[in-house]
């Protein structure tokens, strides 16, 4: 654990806390008081409902990141019934947001996602996504966010209840290919917007 009050340059550690830092702070988790702090609500072509925290400051931040399919789940309590929990997802990503203009960032995220099916998917499951978007600064502490991904999915085919991707839309896969140890990787384009707080 790094902490410090006012840092001039790199920060580094597992778990890194400041007040101010006027550098980089690299590590697993950064929070800095005087930073860049970001809760965010968004949508992708896959989930409809997803949270995410982002820390750090704004030349390289951390995200935190769960997601939902809402048109899965039926969680019912009847005493005829049993609760059916469907498809969620959770990860952890890294990215930049440099400054365009005083009310426009770019951003440029990598995160890394296990998606679920049901309470837990015990196989490989993992969705890698590059996030190339633009922060619409509205008003202080709030932004509307907008921009392409590019998706690879690892999963491997030989499990028998792998998460089933896409539900209501299917982008076109523009590559698939099969890896030594049963790995399998498709690959498409998205999207996501969302807004944002803090």
């Amino acid at each position: 654990i790094n902490y410090a009050h006012h840092i001039k340059g790199a920060q580094i550690g597992l778990f890194n806390y400041a007040d101010s830092v006027r550098g980089i702070p690299l590590g697993l988790i950064s929070f800095v008081s005087h930073g860049y702090h970001k809760i965010e609500l968004s949508a992708d072509e896959i989930f409809y409902a997803n949270l995410a925290f982002r820390t750090g400051v704004r030349q390289f931040y951390n995200i935190l990141n769960v997601g939902f399919k809402p048109e899965t789940w039926n969680n019912t309590t009847t005493p005829s019934s049993v609760p059916e929990y469907g498809d969620w997802t959770f990860g952890y990503g890294v990215g930049t947001a440099p400054k365009i203009a005083k009310w426009l960032f770019l951003n440029f995220d990598f995160t890394s996602n296990h998606v679920n099916k049901g309470n837990f998917t015990n196989s490989l499951s993992l969705l890698n996504k590059l996030y190339l978007g633009f922060d619409f600064q509205v008003v202080r502490k709030f932004s509307i966010t907008a921009g392409a991904t590019l998706n690879a999915y690892l999963s491997d085919p030989g499990y028998s209840d792998n998460p089933v991707l896409f539900t209501d839309f299917s982008p076109r896969i523009f590559s698939e290919h099969n890896f030594p140890g049963s790995v399998n990787m498709k690959m498409w384009w998205g999207a996501k917007v969302g807004i944002r707080f803090l």
